[in-house]
């Protein structure tokens, strides 16, 4: 079951925003309850700035890895075959 829906409006290198409709978010089975009480606070649309993952990742994540209980949420297409063209450009569109 899913715990919110919505869009992401994903603004990238000064250029006008990509918007991805039909998303998802599924809460991890690692998930705390506080998790929820914040994707409960989830506008519609959530906007995002695309950043490296190297600029942002805490540093215990660069020494020891990511593991299966820092994830929190997973964001899925809600119509996964319809949605897939759309997620295939833009992995392909990134640097």
């Amino acid at each position: 079951m899913f715990a919110c829906r919505g869009v992401f409006e994903v603004h990238r290198n000064g250029k006008p925003p990509d918007i991805y409709t039909g998303l998802q978010a599924h809460l991890s089975s690692c998930a705390s309850p506080k998790v929820l009480g914040v994707v409960n606070k989830f506008l519609p649309k959530v906007s995002l700035s695309e950043i490296s993952r190297l600029s942002m990742w805490p540093s215990q994540f660069h020494h020891g890895g990511v593991s299966d209980d820092n994830i929190a949420l997973y964001f899925f297409a809600r119509d996964v075959e319809r949605q897939a063209d759309g997620y295939y450009s833009y992995i392909d569109s990134r640097p």
